[in-house]
């Protein structure tokens, strides 16, 4: 019989490689990044209650977070350029135009 850590370190393998999935399709939103900094945080803190050695070992993992929530919350959001926004509406405006193209019934034929 497995132990519910056993199940609960699996569960959260696959889920991790779910979300490296997704970001790798569809990219990371600062807050999604926060959000899984959070969770690496008590993975970190759980695993340094092995012992010192542990502890010592998983420092740099808990400096490379810090560095990474310095980096997200220093960096210009997606949307802070000019261009940004007018490659958004652009995309937004092809958007708008297929779906009423799908919607518009067929013309006679020509």
């Amino acid at each position: 019989m497995t132990s519910p850590l056993s199940r609960q370190t699996a569960n959260l393998a696959a889920t991790a490689r779910r979300v490296a999935a997704t970001a790798a399709q569809d990219g990371w939103q600062p807050s999604d990044a926060m959000t899984a900094l959070r969770a690496i945080d008590h993975l970190i803190t759980a695993l340094a209650r092995l012992g010192p050695p542990a502890a010592a070992s998983l420092a740099p993992a808990q400096e490379a977070v810090e560095a990474m929530r310095h980096l997200i919350r220093t960096s210009p959001r997606p949307g802070d350029r000019a261009e940004d926004w007018v490659h958004r509406d652009m995309l937004v405006a092809e958007r708008l135009w297929l779906e009423e193209q799908r919607r518009q019934p067929p013309g006679p034929p020509q």
